[in-house]
């Protein structure tokens, strides 16, 4: 993991799910940065066709133009979803085994097309690896949405895996993967369930020849909920994701509470104050009912005031970009 200089840009390909004339503007950005794609929008929701989705991604590739890696193609592409199984069935059909590459934009695998001056790959056939400067996430609010949507993303062909959590309830990312972890998963070559599911076939399976190693999330993100209807988050709920990721190596980001931040962090704010239970965070109306154990005191104050500030510190992790030339 790396803390990195890296500035965040908002880029926005899509209205709805129709392109935009900002399509090709990162490209013109002359500093390399991190780029948080379309945050209003979903890239993968089932309005946005296969070919718009092509036309952003050959924008986000670096490697489609077949020159040498220049500024604007060292920029760092985050996408989220909260439609992962769309995400996944369409990168499985443009990258590795199941997409061909052209030398420009991206082809899908059934168009029939023939393979012309494929991009060189590390498997020297001419598919298509997974973008190394695309970063591909899903959002999770609580255990149940993190159980359903974080094993379509270890199925998803990806150079960086995030998981973004904007939390209304606990999640516990060690149970995420069909009751696995997906920060440290590893085989031992006993069930062969990685050798034979047709979404997975991971090659870090022992069965197939691996080293035990599985995919799993990269990094993870952890964000506070902004607006009038903002739900404010434990922060016990918080502490838990990160301690699960120091404790398997992974990188923690933490993006801030949102509009509600601990009341014991703005004692000089006059914000509507509620009470958040850890279990599913209701709580009670009264504040005489606060018992000082399972619920935390928060108060509404807004972004800019609540911070980004947990346990006396800024969390700034980012996963490390795997680069590869050529």
């Amino acid at each position: 993991m790396e803390d990195t200089g890296y500035g965040y840009k908002t880029w926005s390909p899509l209205a709805g799910n129709t392109i935009t004339a900002d399509l090709a503007e990162p490209l013109g950005w002359p500093e390399p940065c991190r780029v948080l794609v379309d945050p209003t929008n979903d890239l993968f929701h089932e309005s946005v066709s296969d070919n718009t989705l092509l036309e952003v991604l050959t924008v986000m590739d670096q490697r489609v133009t077949g020159t040498p890696v220049s500024a604007h193609e060292r920029h760092i592409y985050q996408v989220f979803t909260v439609h992962a199984e769309r995400m996944c069935e369409f990168m499985s059909r443009v990258t590795r085994k199941f997409g061909t590459c052209m030398g420009g934009p991206w082809k899908m695998a059934e168009t029939g097309d023939a393979m012309l001056n494929p991009v060189p790959t590390l498997h020297g056939d001419g598919l298509r690896e997974p973008a190394p400067n695309l970063q591909l996430g899903v959002i999770a609010k609580n255990q149940a949405s993190a159980n359903e949507r974080i094993p379509w993303l270890l199925n998803t062909p990806a150079a960086v895996r995030l998981v973004k959590c904007e939390l209304v309830g606990p999640v516990d990312l060690d149970v995420a993967d069909n009751g696995e972890t997906c920060l440290s998963p590893e085989c031992w070559g006993e069930c062969g369930w990685c050798a034979t599911a047709a979404t997975r076939g991971d090659m870090g399976c022992r069965n197939r020849g691996g080293d035990g190693s599985l995919h799993r999330v990269d990094g993870i993100v952890v964000a506070g909920q902004s607006g009038p209807e903002a739900s404010p988050m434990h922060p016990d709920w918080v502490r838990l994701v990160r301690d699960e990721c120091i404790e398997s190596e992974v990188s923690f980001y933490f993006e801030g509470w949102g509009a509600w931040a601990p009341s014991e962090d703005c004692p000089e704010s006059t914000g509507e104050e509620r009470l958040v239970n850890y279990d599913d965070g209701v709580g009670p109306l009264l504040m005489e009912e606060f018992d000082g154990q399972s619920f935390a005191k928060m108060r509404c104050v807004g972004r800019e005031i609540a911070g980004r500030v947990l346990d006396g510190r800024t969390w700034n992790q980012l996963p490390v970009q795997r680069w590869r030339e050529g």
